[in-house]
C-alpha cells in the first residue's frame, strides 16, 4: 500500500549542524546583502543574469526550430528551468535581505 509523505519527513534534518543558523551571523549577512542590493554593480549583475535567463529560453527555442527530438528538447528544458530557478533563488536572497532591512527601518520610523 502506498502512503503519502508524512509531515515529519524533514524532521531528521533538524539536527544537522550545517543547517542551523547563528542569528548574529545571519543578521550580519542580511546587512551585507542589503548593502549589495544598493550597489550599481548589483544592478549590472541583475541585468546580465536576466539576459542569461532569456538566452536559455532562446537556446531551447532554437533547438525546437531546428527539429531536435523531444527527448533532447525535454532534457534541455529541464536543465534550463533548474538553472533559471537557481538564478532566481540567488536574486531572492538579496532582495529578501533588502526588503527585511527596509521593513525594519520603516517600523522604526513609525
Amino acid at each position: 500500500m502506498k502512503t503519502a509523505i508524512k509531515a515529519n519527513y524533514f524532521s531528521p534534518f533538524e539536527n544537522v549542524e550545517s543547517l542551523k543558523s547563528d542569528p548574529q551571523v545571519e543578521d550580519e549577512e542580511v546587512k551585507l546583502l542589503h548593502h549589495l542590493a544598493n550597489q550599481d554593480g548589483w544592478k549590472v549583475f541583475a541585468e546580465r543574469a536576466n539576459k542569461v535567463m532569456g538566452d536559455l529560453d532562446d537556446i531551447v527555442r532554437s533547438q525546437m526550430n531546428a527539429g531536435a527530438d523531444e527527448a533532447s528538447i525535454g532534457r534541455s528544458t529541464i536543465v534550463k528551468e533548474i538553472t533559471k530557478d537557481v538564478i532566481r533563488r540567488l536574486f531572492n536572497i538579496v532582495t529578501d535581505a533588502y526588503d527585511s532591512i527596509e521593513s525594519r527601518r520603516g517600523e522604526g520610523s513609525k
